[in-house]
């Protein structure tokens, strides 16, 4: 019953994360381009200013709650846990040092839009979206391979893992810092030949997304690797995430990058909705008799 009240908790959290994405998306791609939609009503002019500068942050940290909750009831609390402290505590160092030296992601900073930031570089929410979508990439990858193969093994679910985490900022980072957005959360001192994005950052994404999935799997068997079931949880956080960016980049005319993320969610919803190979169909039904 315990368990029930959780996985409640997490669908509901994810339901919420996911409204505050649609608002988001609606208001950065067609409410502030457009502002005589809602500067003559009294109502929307006073709470579209406040909804701008506390959305990010809202919608961030709902996400990394409807993880961590979910995340509990598939793994354990202990494992979520590992996984969460891991991810936090080591993002907010390389992000420390990308925004101090420029390393592993090339040189950068973030605006005031998110507001506070820890140790004057980076803000709070930035570590809890590590957190949410590398847990999510990993468990995802692992339910694909699963899927697929009968079995799921480490290596194999962090290698896909940490690229599908990597493919969601080829959209994720043009859709938050590319001039030509009317808001950005970060700008970038280095220019890059994709989108004004220099290539070491992804680089350094796919490095940190391994760096996370393997360390939180070296303190709990749980999470060697996830085994999420038939659940389409992480599915819909992925693609929550993924839907918002491309919402933004297309909104911006950022045709590129809204491609490879079409692309990219084209290519998570084949493997998971498409029928499992026979082979592995077996390979599930012996381990199940054994």
């Amino acid at each position: 019953m315990k368990t029930r009240s959780l996985e409640k908790t997490g669908w509901a959290l994810l339901g919420f994360h996911a409204l505050v994405s649609l608002f988001g998306l609606a208001g950065i791609g067609i409410m502030l381009p457009n502002p005589d939609l809602w500067s003559g009503i009294d109502m929307l002019a006073r709470a579209f200013p406040l909804a701008l500068a506390q959305g990010g942050n809202v919608q961030i940290w709902s996400g990394a709650a409807a993880v961590l909750v979910f995340g509990a009831v598939i793994a354990g609390r202990r494992a979520v846990l590992i996984f969460f402290t891991v991810s936090v505590l080591l993002s907010i160092g390389l992000e420390l040092l990308g925004t101090v030296y420029g390393w592993p992601f090339g040189n950068y900073e973030y605006t005031d839009l998110f507001g506070y930031k820890l140790f004057g570089r980076v803000p709070p929410a930035i570590p809890l979206s590590w957190f949410s979508m590398a847990f999510s990439s990993f468990a995802l990858a692992a339910a694909i391979i699963r899927k697929w193969r009968g079995t799921a093994g480490l290596w194999s679910s962090i290698a896909l893992g940490s690229i599908m985490l990597t493919t969601w900022d080829l959209v994720l980072d043009p859709a938050m810092s590319n001039d030509a957005l009317a808001l950005q959360y970060w700008v970038w001192e280095d220019v890059g030949p994709y989108m004004g994005i220099p290539l070491i950052n992804f680089l350094g994404w796919v490095a940190a997304g391994s760096a996370m999935m393997f360390a939180a799997s070296y303190f709990d068997d749980r999470l060697r690797p996830i085994d999420a079931g038939a659940s389409p949880f992480f599915l819909a956080m992925y693609l929550c995430n993924l839907v918002f960016a491309i919402g933004i980049c297309a909104s911006s005319q950022l045709w590129l990058p809204a491609m490879v993320g079409s692309g990219l969610a084209a290519a998570v919803l084949i493997g998971w909705l498409l029928p499992r190979d026979p082979v592995a169909l077996r390979l599930v039904a012996r381990r199940e008799e054994a």
